[in-house]
């Protein structure tokens, strides 16, 4: 399973291990910077500049929240995925950047 993260670039030396315990992703493929930003809630100032393939382990958990409501002055509206427990080391792509 395949799972979309946006953040900015400059973060990628946190996912060296893994996503951190708490840490929350999409499985929407071929969003902009602002529809990441406006549809993901994202509590940040600026859109996200990346995005993160994260290819989770057999037996990680994952809970999910099939609509994220507004928050941040951002409608909300997409999916989300949270990793209660992160994920390991490996199972998070280089950044790509976002449109």
């Amino acid at each position: 399973m395949n799972q979309s993260i946006e953040t900015p670039r400059a973060s990628a030396f946190h996912f060296h291990a893994g996503l951190r315990p708490g840490s929350y992703a999409t499985n929407l493929h071929g969003l902009t910077s602002v529809e990441a930003q406006r549809g993901l809630a994202l509590p940040h100032p600026t859109p996200p500049d990346a995005v993160y393939v994260v290819t989770p382990r057999p037996g990680t958990w994952i809970g999910c929240n099939p609509c994220i409501e507004p928050r941040f002055g951002h409608p909300g509206g997409l999916p989300e995925y949270c990793f209660p427990h992160g994920t390991e080391a490996g199972t998070v792509s280089a950044p790509r950047p976002l449109p």
